[in-house]
């Protein structure tokens, strides 16, 4: 299966951005306008084995699993 990995630095504490990605507002508030992007199912909080499907564009299901969270 492909993998996509992705590093950023953000400059706050570990607890604020850890905090952050754990909303469940946080992907619409990451994602760009366009491609619209839903969040179709969740399957719990963030956590390792966390499986969110979403639906871009209404064209495409993406099934993204988090794998380790550091």
């Amino acid at each position: 299966m492909p993998e996509f990995v992705r590093s950023v630095v953000v400059q706050a504490p570990i607890e604020t951005v850890f905090a952050f990605h754990e909303r469940e507002d946080a992907l619409p508030l990451l994602t760009p306008a366009f491609p619209p992007v839903k969040v179709v199912s969740r399957s719990g909080p963030l956590a390792v084995g966390l499986r969110v499907v979403l639906r871009l564009a209404g064209l495409v299901t993406w099934v993204a699993e988090h794998p380790v969270v550091e």
